[in-house]
């Protein structure tokens, strides 16, 4: 236990704390569950909606960064973000309110004008809407990728890419 106090003083994280927290919030069926969604590409809206709840009983951003060993630095960083009271976290959750069940079950039932309905349920413009949808397509894509077998090593290959490149993570 004072190894880990030590190893987080020197920035060098905790992932057994982590992974500890982590198991005692997130359900192992669940996650399974939305694994395998992910690799069939048919995460959802209510599969987001429930991703974030697992997140906000993590904890701060801040604080899950200063857990994975070479982070801490960027933890020091950051603000505490607070992901539930953000205001594009409250733009996302009205967008998606304003979803009937079963659009928010199948995203690809979307629509010009079933988007124009939500825009307005949620206090949007349709340009927000076509925003979000478009990021989370995009997510939905990348971490249907990096799910497969060689998801790993992608996902090591592209930061290294980066890296080299010199964009910053």
């Amino acid at each position: 236990m004072s190894d880990r106090i030590v190893n987080r003083l020197m920035g060098e994280g905790d992932l057994e704390t982590l992974a500890e927290k982590t198991s005692a919030i997130i359900d192992e069926r669940e996650a399974k569950k939305i694994s395998s969604k992910i690799k069939k590409g048919e995460f959802n809206f209510n599969d987001f909606l429930a991703q974030m709840d697992q997140m906000k009983k993590l904890g701060s951003m801040k604080s899950i960064m200063g857990m994975i060993p070479g982070m801490s630095g960027m933890a020091g960083k950051l603000k505490d973000m607070d992901l539930e009271n953000s205001v594009e976290m409250k733009r996302i959750k009205a967008m998606i309110g304003s979803m009937t069940k079963k659009e928010r079950e199948l995203p690809a039932l979307l629509n010009n004008s079933r988007k124009r309905r939500i825009a307005k349920g949620a206090g949007l413009s349709q340009m927000e809407v076509n925003r979000f949808l478009k990021q989370f397509k995009n997510a939905a894509k990348m971490a249907k990728k990096f799910s497969g077998k060689r998801g790993m090593q992608d996902l090591q290959n592209m930061l290294s890419q980066s890296q080299r490149q010199g964009i910053p993570r």
